[in-house]
């Protein structure tokens, strides 16, 4: 590509070629684009900066080498266009005032207006017409002198003079009162503190309340703006006047001081309400939006996920619909204020674990919503304040015990990461009373699949699951009745439902699987996954088969019923059983017969009802193969044949079974590097990197596999590469290499690397501690799964390095 870039280069320069310019700018306009967002966080400036730097690309190409890497270019020049835009955009932003104000002292801008905002509207008041007008004009309005000159029918410089001699009224009547800040420094202060931008509906209820004529105005605002009107009749000063009527309108009863907007929160406010809330169908695009303008929306993000419906968002839907259709069409669309923090919640959990973490307070505000909408979006939140916030883990033994009522969506909790749930076995009898209803039990038993050892307790009852799809009843059909709500002709109200096989089934197949995750092998224990091997429905065999599998040795107490379930014609719960065969080991001697027949091609597309399976392990070879791995494993002598059949199947890293099997036969050493050395040989990277893994399991010092392993980790596709490092380093230690392609995976916004790369990070471990920068860095990465694992490997590895903002 970068070779291709300088060809456009050159035809540019040579023929003045409109389309090969065109090319180089459609290629690389989001990288400067981008590059130059991130420093000047406003859209029209980057705009503006992109512009730029295509302007030199054009007028330098001619000085360009033919070695020149075209987007490193690219990019440095962003960086300096975008630091020179700040800079003038700064200067711009003093010069008006520097031309005629002196240069403002050492005193605190802040602390001035505290003491002049008393005041203010007193020393205007007492001013001349022509002089309050400047004021006003000058501070309130930010008017340049031009344009208040025109506004006041006089030159530019006589403006200058108007303002600095009402300036200078100003200062000497706040100066009567003991303050005596330079004229200068009051000026700073007005400007900077007199005038914010009115909320989003504030223009609309004004319209509505002023076109009814003040038929819907409360009793206090109507004595307002009578005070108001006498007050205008006898003062003459309609202007300012008129402007006090509309802020203390806008409050109800209070006056109040007010700051210029945050144009950071103003635009995160826009955002969400223009394209991410519902029927905007630009989700996406808010997202990629939100996501340039950098971690400091994050605050922005919490206070509107908390901000509470005002009196205006309250009263101005019925204001809006009392106006005739002509005037309501032309005034803004009433605000969704709880949707909009439901919206602002969503936002937050899909960032993850740093918005998560420094939008904390609000967080756990909003996981007591009464919204469930709201509510669930700040569930998701959790699995990122757990198990560091006593407030959180509280709250999720509420849910999960049934006494917050609105958390009527179990599987909202499932997305509590598995590795925290380990840690807060509080929760366990919570989980093991939901076992009992059969419209959850399947959600429960995932979680208890999840909590370790912890759930000993949850054994018996996820026994009943594992036979009946639910816990505590006498028999299966008692079991598949469970309450619910429903509505009907008197309302809400709570009934009685029966659930589907589908449901019963589910349920089965988490209770099962949850039994092999909890790890505890009692007699009572493999006797239930050994009925859940044999059952009715392929779901629930194939999680059967894989509790077998993490149970290992202990279940060859139950080879017959294993045995006579293992010929399944669900290419699924067959691939998983034939794995389940092997982790027994040599004590499976007496499905040998069985294997055999399996390890037939012809009989196993006879067997099977989808010969012609793509997913990966279930395919015809694929099951024979992984017969004869079985058999192997039970009678090496007898598996030895089989040895080149099981060595083909290492083309592909996605089905791990065959490398991980060949890695491990110690005793047959020779035979397994024999075997797989062609393979060595072999174009592309994949089966290349295998074949050096297993025979470097095996002979740590073989000079070509290690050749190859370091070839590859070097050359490539990222992934590839990384996944050749990922051996070189759980083989030989090797870790330089390992950290530099992981740090490179995370700077990329591939997301296929990022993911890649976090996962073997999180095998390595505190080796991966020399790429801590990089995980940091990937907590803004644009791929919601890379920001997850990259949360998850901070927290793993440094978790001071991503703290919980403490509540104000």
């Amino acid at each position: 590509m970068t070779n291709d870039d300088m060809d456009l280069v050159r035809e540019y320069i040579a023929l003045h070629s409109e389309q090969a310019f065109a090319t180089l700018v459609h290629r690389h306009v989001n990288l400067v684009y981008s590059a130059a967002i991130r420093q000047v966080r406003d859209p029209l400036l980057a705009e503006e900066v992109t512009q730029a730097v295509f302007i030199i690309l054009a007028r330098k190409a001619g000085t360009l080498g033919s070695d020149t890497i075209l987007p490193s270019w690219l990019y440095r020049t962003a960086r300096f266009a975008a630091a020179d835009a700040l800079k003038l955009q700064h200067r711009r932003a003093r010069r008006e005032q520097e031309a005629w104000m002196q240069p403002i002292s050492n005193e605190s801008e802040s602390e001035v207006w505290e003491q002049i905002a008393p005041s203010l509207d007193a020393a205007i008041a007492g001013l001349n017409e022509q002089d309050r007008h400047a004021i006003v004009l000058r501070y309130f309005q930010n008017k340049n002198l031009q344009e208040i000159g025109a506004a006041l029918g006089a030159s530019e410089d006589a403006a200058k003079k108007r303002v600095h001699r009402a300036l200078e009224k100003l200062r000497r009547f706040l100066a009567k009162r003991g303050i005596t800040s330079r004229a200068a420094v009051i000026a700073a202060a007005i400007s900077a503190n007199s005038v914010q931008a009115a909320p989003v509906s504030l223009a609309g209820s004004v319209t509505a309340v002023a076109f009814a004529k003040g038929a819907t105005a409360s009793g206090s605002t109507l004595s307002l703006m009578k005070g108001a009107l006498k007050f205008m009749a006898w003062t003459k000063a309609k202007t300012i006047t008129v402007a006090a009527v509309v802020a203390i309108f806008a409050v109800g009863t209070t006056t109040f001081s007010v700051r210029r907007p945050d144009p950071l929160r103003a635009r995160v406010e826009q955002i969400l309400e223009q394209k991410m809330m519902p029927g905007g169908n630009q989700w996406q695009a808010g997202m990629d939006e939100l996501w340039a303008m950098g971690t400091n929306i994050v605050p922005h993000l919490a206070a509107e996920a908390v901000r509470p419906d005002s009196f205006l968002s309250r009263t101005y839907p019925a204001l809006l619909n009392k106006l005739p259709a002509n005037l309501r069409n032309r005034l803004p669309q009433p605000i969704d204020r709880a949707q909009l923090r439901q919206t602002a919640m969503n936002v937050i959990s899909e960032f993850g674990p740093l918005a998560v973490r420094r939008a904390a307070p609000a967080v756990i505000a909003g996981l007591s919503e009464t919204d469930d909408r709201h509510n669930n979006y700040a569930v998701r939140c959790l699995r990122w304040l757990l198990p560091d916030s006593a407030s959180a883990v509280a709250i999720l033994e509420q849910g999960l015990a049934g006494t917050k009522t609105n958390w009527s969506v179990p599987e909202s909790f499932l997305s509590v990461d598995d590795s925290v749930w380990d840690k807060i076995p509080e929760v366990v009898p919570s989980l093991i009373n939901q076992l009992g209803d059969a419209g959850v039990a399947y959600h429960y038993a995932i979680v208890l699949g999840r909590v370790g050892s912890n759930g000993a307790p949850a054994i018996p009852a996820l026994i009943q699951v594992s036979d009946m799809g639910a816990a505590g009843f006498p028999d299966a059909e008692s079991a598949r009745w469970h309450l619910v709500e429903g509505y009907s002709s008197i309302g809400l109200h709570t009934v009685k439902a029966r659930q589907d096989d589908k449901g019963i089934n589910h349920a089965r197949a988490m209770a099962v699987l949850a039994l092999g995750r909890i790890g505890i092998a009692t007699p009572e224990v493999c006797a239930a996954v050994a009925r859940a091997w044999n059952a009715p429905d392929a779901w629930v065999r194939q999680n059967a088969a894989k509790a077998v599998a993490l149970l290992g040795p202990p279940m060859a107490n139950e080879l017959p019923e294993l045995r006579s379930g293992l010929m399944d014609q669900d290419n699924g719960a067959l691939a998983e059983k034939l794995l389940a065969i092997r982790k027994i080991g040599p004590d499976a001697r007496g499905a040998l017969e069985t294997l055999r027949e399996l390890a037939k091609p012809n009989k196993l597309r006879s067997l099977v009802v989808d010969p012609r399976s793509g997913v990966v392990g279930w395919g015809i070879e694929e099951l024979s193969a992984s017969a004869k791995m079985d058999i192997f494993g039970i009678d090496p002598e007898e598996g030895r044949s089989y040895l080149q059949d099981i060595a083909n199947q290492l083309g592909h890293w996605w089905w791990w079974a065959p490398a991980e099997f060949l890695a491990q036969l110690r005793a047959f050493s020779t035979d397994a590097v024999r075997d797989v050395e062609p393979l060595l040989d072999q174009p592309g990277n994949e089966p290349s990197s295998l074949a050096a893994y297993v025979i470097l399991c095996h002979d740590k010092m073989h000079s070509k596999a290690l050749a190859v392993l370091r070839r590859n980790e070097a050359e490539g596709v990222l992934t590839e590469r990384l996944q050749a490092g990922r051996w070189l380093f759980e083989i030989r230690g090797d870790i330089n290499g390992l950290c530099s392609l992981i740090e490179e995976a995370f700077r990329d916004q591939q997301a296929s690397a990022g993911q890649m790369a976090a996962q073997i990070a999180d095998r390595m471990g505190e080796a991966a501690l020399p790429a801590l920068p990089a995980f940091k860095a990937a907590l803004w990465h644009k791929d919601v799964f890379v920001r997850h694992w990259a949360g998850r490997l901070v927290l793993k590895l440094a978790p001071e390095e991503l703290p919980i903002q403490a509540s104000k």
